[in-house]
């Protein structure tokens, strides 16, 4: 029972089918088309027990918690029946044998048939992936200057904040000159960490707690002011 990455062993492409009597449920469904998608299965290993039984065995990246081991998942194909006679996993809902991990790995599987190859790809490229760009991402998160930032515990509606939320208070100061020959200066010294960042000519633009140098992150910042 050698074991084997070659895909022909398993003679027809499976699909969710091959679960037959198995109900999938449709969280186990979605969560495991996305597992396939994001690339998540992995390790794939293919033994043929004997003329009619190939098992497959996987392993899929945690969703969560990621810097724990991944789940090994297995499924036994009966390939005259064409049904999965046989699948687990180790994850808490792994003994139902239809855990979204399972699902996962029938999806590439698939996809891997469909795609013609005769054999697992040692490394899944972006091209041998069903195509995202259609699916919206969401909103970005844009940067805000700290001045503009509030902090404060995350609450629920039937929770109350117990804390007054924390509000970024403006300094009355101001800001050390930055003229060129101070800049020059500065440059001179190598014990000075980054002071090679430093532009001496660098135009610079008023704000309440003096001038600061435009395009800088300081500007970012005292800029908001």
């Amino acid at each position: 029972m050698a074991v084997t990455t070659k895909l022909d062993v398993l003679l027809h492409n499976i699909n969710l089918d091959y679960f037959k009597d198995k109900t999938l449920t449709g969280r186990s469904k979605d969560q495991g088309y996305n597992y396939f998608t994001l690339g998540y299965i992995h390790s794939i290993n293919l033994c043929e027990i004997n003329a009619n039984e190939v098992d497959i065995k996987a392993k899929c990246y945690r969703s969560m918690r990621k810097n724990e081991a991944p789940h090994k998942v297995n499924i036994t194909v009966m390939k005259d029946e064409k049904i999965i006679s046989d699948s687990n996993c180790t994850c808490v809902a792994g003994l139902s044998g239809t855990c979204s991990h399972v699902v996962g790995l029938v999806h590439t599987i698939c996809h891997y048939q469909n795609l013609n190859l005769k054999e697992v790809p040692s490394e899944l490229s972006a091209t041998s992936l069903p195509q995202q760009w259609h699916k919206p991402r969401g909103r970005k998160i844009k940067a805000q200057p700290v001045v503009s930032m509030t902090l404060a515990n995350p609450t629920t509606p039937t929770s109350e904040r117990k804390r007054k939320p924390v509000f970024t208070e403006i300094p009355q100061v101001d800001l050390p000159g930055s003229s060129s020959s101070a800049i020059l200066k500065l440059k001179e010294d190598d014990e000075i960490p980054l002071s090679y960042l430093l532009q001496e000519n660098a135009t610079t633009i008023d704000t309440r707690l003096g001038k600061v140098q435009t395009g800088s992150l300081l500007y970012f910042h005292v800029s908001k002011i």
